[in-house]
């Protein structure tokens, strides 16, 4: 079973946490936007984040990093967590055919190269 922790609002103790986790803190707070966290071990799959869900009472979503063949357009998916992902009916959808996953590193430079925080 995974350890829950979980805080209404910003966690009274930061150490330890990265800077663009307080980041995030800062602009809701700065927004008016009330939060809930849950600290908890890393969840890779929608079934390991059944507990969390469990615990602040909502549905994840699934969070997917894609981009087509040449990695020249990256998209970010968020669907709920129960759905079936289809490859074929997003490409569709969108018009950018050989949709796979991208990387960790590729993320890495989208955010370099477009940072949101």
């Amino acid at each position: 079973m995974m350890e829950l922790k979980i805080y209404k609002g910003r966690p009274s103790d930061t150490n330890g946490r990265l800077d663009k986790e307080m980041r995030t803190y800062d602009l809701l707070d700065k927004l008016g936007i009330e939060y809930t966290c849950c600290d908890h071990e890393a969840a890779m799959t929608m079934e390991a984040c059944i507990e969390s869900d469990r615990a602040l009472d909502v549905s994840m979503c699934k969070n997917l990093f894609l981009c087509n063949r040449q990695k020249t357009a990256f998209y970010l998916l968020m669907m709920p967590g129960e759905k079936p992902f289809k490859t074929k009916e997003l490409s569709a959808q969108i018009g950018s055919a050989r949709l796979s996953f991208a990387s960790g590193e590729d993320m890495g430079v989208c955010l370099i190269l477009c940072p949101v925080l």
